[in-house]
């Protein structure tokens, strides 16, 4: 029996439905694995924080660092040294907000060109305990140098991403080299001891005033930078700990007091590298000279300038 007009007309909008519900299928489809993409590269890093890790190993230019993390305090494993705080939180908050920007290729041949091969990159593992979490290498900077390129070791995919993980990874000396742990805030008095003479400056309220002669008047601003130079003395190395460091006899020793604060920087003697110091800690580091002579001050120089005593 032949269709009749009804029928035909009934199978055509069967199919055109039928072929609506798949257009719509796809489409849905499309755009969840759109979305799907764009939050895996927004979460590249999801699952690393500073709660989540406690190893991390990095090889660069020929030299392996390996940073460990006990009763939450990072260190330098080589030497059990403390890792600098400042550099760990800008490593994670760095990873945090990390994101891929573009795929610049999927030919791993070509990790050369981009600087993630094994010869050039900055190989990176980050590991909880013996699990390992992500491995990857970190090559040159991206075009507008606050990106870089990244291949993860599982992958063939080469990325750029948009922050500069080059200069987060690729870090000298990860070893603490601030020499106090305290912030400028907290410091309600601090002392100079020369070697011909020495000089307390205490602070009432917004006011630094000299100890010895409050009547004094000082130059605030250079006080404040005084104060602040001090909490953030930052050494340019740190040398061999047994050597002979010239503290029975110091060319400058600073103390640092507040509520909670006691701390104690003295400089020794003056080598071809800089100045040998030490902290509470008794750590030797070596101190650049310019950084000591910031630091080196005398009262004149913190007077008011009218107010300065005539040599």
């Amino acid at each position: 029996m032949a269709p009749t007009q009804q029928t035909k007309l009934t199978w055509y909008l069967l199919v055109v439905f039928g072929l609506l519900i798949a257009g719509m299928l796809i489409y849905n489809y499309t755009r969840l694995a759109e979305r799907t993409t764009e939050e895996e590269q927004r979460q590249i890093f999801s699952e690393i924080s500073k709660d989540s890790i406690n190893h991390i190993t990095i090889n660069f230019d020929q030299s392996e660092t390996i940073l460990v993390k006990r009763e939450d305090i990072w260190y330098v494993e080589a030497d059990n040294f403390k890792a600098e705080e400042g550099l760990l939180n800008t490593l994670f908050d760095t990873l945090a907000s990390t994101s891929i920007a573009s795929l610049a290729s999927e030919n791993s041949n070509k990790a050369a060109d981009f600087a993630v091969d094994e010869e050039q990159g900055t190989k990176v593992v980050l590991a909880a305990g013996d699990q390992e979490k992500m491995n990857f290498i970190v090559g040159k900077n991206g075009p507008d140098y606050s990106s870089s390129y990244l291949k993860f070791s599982d992958r063939d995919s080469i990325y750029l991403v948009d922050q500069d993980l080059t200069t987060v990874f690729q870090v000298k000396d990860f070893r603490e080299l601030r020499l106090s742990s305290v912030s400028s805030t907290d410091i309600q008095k601090i002392t100079l001891i020369h070697p011909d003479n020495s000089f307390s400056l205490v602070r009432e309220e917004d006011r630094w005033l000299w100890e010895q002669s409050r009547e004094t008047t000082l130059d605030q601003d250079e006080v404040r930078n005084l104060v602040n130079r001090a909490a953030n003395l930052r050494a340019d190395s740190i040398p061999e700990q047994d050597m002979e460091a010239g503290f029975d006899a110091p060319l400058l020793t600073i103390k640092l007091e507040g509520p909670g604060v006691a701390e104690e920087l003295v400089i020794g003697k003056k080598q071809e590298e800089g100045y040998f110091a030490k902290n509470k800690d008794n750590t030797l580091y070596l101190l650049a000279e310019d950084n000591f002579t910031d630091i080196s001050r005398k009262i004149e120089d913190l007077q008011e300038k009218e107010d300065k005593i005539s040599e």
